[in-house]
């Protein structure tokens, strides 16, 4: 066997070993996800299926999601809230979104109220002292520094709807891409859409590896499945835009 073919051999197994190393590692960037899992883009209730996150909201957590709200949604989006006259932290209405983050008083207090259009992406951020709501551009809607006074929650808090004086109430229709929930800045819950290898559409939790299913009735409805995708600076540009880097700079 000549020199040459002999090269050109080794470096084809080269090339094939760096391409095995580089698309393993861009599915697993991609997926995020274990064996048996695939990522989808978004997951979909109608207002009848919701999510129990099983987190006893205070006011040392923060949040972070990417969601559209749809046009046949009369429901809220996620959190608890005590009474009307005490503690809430959460995400109410579809047509009128407020941002509720509370202790005490009346539940008018330090409410952030934006009106979202049907069918368009927004995102949401939340913590004690900082809250603000952006469109698919990043653009910043609405913003405030309330500083509610500290609380702990004492019913769980659902997705896709809230509890409400001590019942779940407001299931909505809606899409969430992308939820990520921290304590004390760290983070705890890093809720990624997703169905299993039965075909069954939650979201899976990178943080302690628990896949949430529906707990109310009908099914949730699956988004696109997410592919391997190759980063580039003109992708990212197009593709990842303000409201995806906040959410990755969230769970970082």
């Amino acid at each position: 066997m000549s020199a040459k073919r002999v090269f050109f051999g080794v470096l084809q197994k080269i090339m094939v070993i760096c391409c095995a190393i580089f698309f393993g590692f861009a599915n697993a960037f991609s997926a995020n996800l274990p064996a048996g899992y695939t990522k989808l883009e978004y997951i979909e209730s109608s207002g009848t299926q919701y999510i129990d996150t099983g987190v006893y909201l205070t006011s040392n957590h923060s949040l972070d999601i990417k969601f559209m709200g749809l046009a046949s949604n009369t429901g809220s989006l996620f959190g608890t809230r005590i009474s009307t006259s005490s503690g809430a932290f959460g995400i109410t209405g579809q047509t009128n979104l407020s941002l509720d983050l509370y202790s005490g008083g009346a539940i008018s207090n330090g409410r952030l109220s934006q009106e979202i259009s049907n069918d368009s992406i927004y995102f949401v951020h939340m913590e004690n002292g900082n809250r603000y709501i952006k469109d698919a551009s990043g653009t910043t809607l609405k913003t405030n520094t309330f500083v509610a006074d500290n609380f702990s929650l004492t019913k769980t808090a659902p997705l896709f709807a809230i509890e409400w004086d001590g019942s779940l109430k407001q299931l909505g229709a809606w899409r969430v891409y992308q939820f990520v929930l921290r304590d004390n800045g760290l983070v705890v819950m890093n809720l990624v859409p997703a169905k299993n290898s039965s075909g069954v559409v939650g979201m899976y939790d990178t943080v302690s590896g628990t896949f949430f299913t529906n707990a109310g009735t009908g099914e949730f409805i699956a988004g696109p499945e997410v592919r391997i995708r190759i980063a580039t600076t003109a992708y990212n540009a197009a593709r990842f835009n303000p409201v995806k880097t906040d959410l990755d700079s969230a769970v970082a």
